[in-house]
Order: C-alpha cells, then structure tokens, then sequence
C-alpha cells in the first residue's frame, strides 16, 4: 500500500464527488465526505500559531479554526466536529502540520489503523507543490473534464459565465501540466469521460497507481454523489454523461469558448471544434466584469439559505482575499 495520503483535486464540476465515491468504496482507503479547502493557508500561516504541543496554544489555534467554513458549515450541523481535547491527544506529541492535519481527517473519515487517508479537494489543483513540501509521498488524482461540459455545468448548477470558467480551466490545465511533471510517479491524471464509460478499468488503474488490489464493490457505490446537475441524486455510474455541448451550445458559444481554452483542450487530448488558433484571453476588464457577475449570482444563491447579511460577507470576504 502506498504511504498516502491522497488528495483528489480538478476544477470543480468535473466529476471529483463520483471519483471520491468511488475511491471510498475500497476497504483499505478513507476519504471524508467534506472538502478540507483549508491546507494551503495553514501552509502560509503555520509559523504563526506557535507551539502547538503547549495545551494552551493548540485551544488557541482550535478556536480559530472551528470557525472555519470545514469546521463551522461541514462538521459542526452534522454533530461531527472534532473535541479539542480528542485532536490534541490524537497527535501523540507530534504537532507538525502534518500530523495535525493527518489526525484531524483519520478522525473526520473514521480512518481503521492500516488504512489509506486523503481528501478531495478540488482547489488544492493550484496548491500541490506546497502540499508536496509537507507530504512528500502524497500522491495527486487529478480528475478532469472536457471544458465545454465543464462551463455548461457551471453554468447550471451556479449561473457562473462561460467564458471566465473556461478561461480559469485553461489556466489550470496548463500549469496542472507543469506540476504534474514535476510530481513524477507521485501524479497520475484521469478524464471524466473515461471514468463514467470504463469505470472498473480506471479503478484498477487507481489502485495500481495507489500499490492497492482492485476491489469490485468499488464500483458499486454507496451513496449519490451529486446533489446538483444532471445526474443529481444518482447512484450510479451514469455512461456517456458527457458531450452536452454539442447541443446546448449554439456554434458562436461554442466559438467563443473554445478561444478561451483552446490550449488546454489540446494539451488535455481533447479536440478543438471550431477554434484553430491559439487560446486568447478575455481582457482584464471583461474577466472582472464576469467576476462581479459571477459573485453576484453566489450572494443571491447563498442568500436564500444563509440571510442576505451572510451571504454578502462571506462572498466578498473571499473575493478581496483571492482578488481572481
């Protein structure tokens, strides 16, 4: 068995719920139903909770982080947040980032001892170098979809704009490309469309990246894994989920989106349709514009669950921390 762990990451919309299901099917690997998203800004600010094996310092640090959304939002209304007490005496005296996290998500995903632990978390695609520096045999699943599906499921499930989506899948697909490289035997990529059309040849082929024997019931799975788009509520693997584009685009959509990714349509094996050139960006103004677009739709989502107060704080919150 791999030393683990395994993070799971991709553009969001791109199939990372099914991947997980999937995943989780296996007797020897645990992964927790709920997003961490948090490990790359403990990576920038670790230095600064000081230390942590003094009872005092961990509360601190515990206080800060139960209000975090994982903690707050994911953990707390399903009655499964972690003790303080639990996660302090879980790090048996090892109290690098590492291990603090290693207990938090071996508790959260109820790990057995001699199992494999990981984390889906789609954002971490633009963080794997800085999760390599603290796990140095953690290895990367990056699942990823065809752009044109992906923007229409945005779209659906978000009211995001097409063309700032397929300009970010672009971005993230070319630089994938690069830190893939560079994690060697520790990466493997997976497309969508080969997971739902051939999904007991791409477990196995997961299980050999991951040094675990292939268990059938993997792809038998447990739960739905969707609770929004076109396969919402749906427990099982649904073949030939893709391509929608075709028809639910009309051709200048379809023009339009493929020069905002033509780049990494190709380098992805993906063909390009209508657009023979090189990708062109959306100017600076125009991506801004669809950004403010974009926020606004989520505030009006959010708004109908968390009061429209929550919902512009937390939205724009995240936007001045990102500026993206």
């Amino acid at each position: 068995m791999s030393a683990g762990p395994v993070f799971i990451v991709g553009m969001p919309r791109s199939g990372t719920k099914l991947l997980r299901g999937i995943l989780n099917g296996h007797s020897q690997l645990c992964i927790p139903l709920n997003e961490t998203e948090f490990l790359p800004a403990w990576i920038r600010r670790w230095a600064s909770f000081g230390d942590l094996s003094n009872r005092h310092t961990f509360m601190d640090f515990y206080q800060q982080f139960v209000e975090t959304f994982y903690f707050k939002n994911r953990m707390r209304e399903h009655g499964q947040q972690i003790k303080p007490d639990v996660w302090y005496h879980n790090c048996d005296g090892d109290f690098s980032i590492a291990n603090v996290f290693e207990q938090l998500i071996r508790h959260d995903a109820e790990v057995p001892n001699g199992a494999l632990w990981g984390d889906k978390s789609p954002s971490y695609l633009n963080h794997m170098s800085a999760i390599r520096s603290i796990f140095p045999q953690a290895k990367f699943i990056h699942l990823l979809r065809d752009a044109r599906d992906y923007v229409l499921s945005l779209e659906k499930a978000f009211g995001k704009n097409k063309y700032r989506a397929a300009q970010r899948w672009n971005d993230a697909m070319v630089q994938s490309k690069i830190d893939g490289d560079q994690l060697g035997a520790n990466f493997i990529e997976v497309r969508y469309e080969d997971l739902v059309d051939n999904p007991r040849k791409e477990a196995k082929r997961l299980c050999d990246f991951l040094d675990l024997d292939f268990e059938p019931d993997m792809l038998t799975l447990e739960r739905a894994t969707e609770n929004l788009g076109d396969t919402k509520g749906e427990r099982n693997i649904v073949a030939g989920n893709y391509g929608k584009y075709k028809e639910r685009l009309t051709s200048g959509e379809l023009a339009e989106v493929e020069a905002c990714c033509a780049d990494g349509l190709r380098a992805m094996g993906y063909s390009v349709d209508l657009h023979n050139g090189e990708t062109q960006p959306l100017k600076p103004w125009v991506l801004r514009r669809h950004q403010i677009g974009d926020i606004a739709r989520l505030i009006q989502l959010d708004a109908k669950e968390k009061g429209w107060v929550e919902a512009i704080e937390s939205r724009v919150g995240h936007f001045i921390k990102t500026q993206w």
